[in-house]
């Protein structure tokens, strides 16, 4: 949003940001470990993604915005999924 020119109403607050990025960029961690505490993060998908549903289930006089919502959990739903079938190709 900032490169378009708007100001986002929201951002993530920096110690949320580094907790999540933590070990992302560690050069002494192999990728199939990295994909591993990635995925040990968020175990099961449908609780992952409980909460974009949720929002969007309560924007009833919003269907753009709840269709985009249930949109980016699809996108969510997609990554996270990759990553736990890598995760088993990766560390057996």
């Amino acid at each position: 949003m900032k490169e378009l020119g708007a100001t986002p109403s929201f951002e993530i607050p920096e110690a949320i940001y580094e907790r999540t990025m933590e070990g992302a960029g560690d050069e002494d961690k192999s990728d199939p470990e990295k994909v591993l505490e990635f995925v040990q993060r968020f175990p099961d998908i449908d609780a992952a993604l409980r909460p974009i549903f949720e929002m969007a289930d309560k924007l009833d006089d919003d269907p753009e915005t709840q269709f985009l919502l249930r949109t980016i959990a699809q996108d969510e739903r997609s990554t996270l999924e990759f990553f736990h079938d890598a995760c088993k190709l990766l560390n057996g």
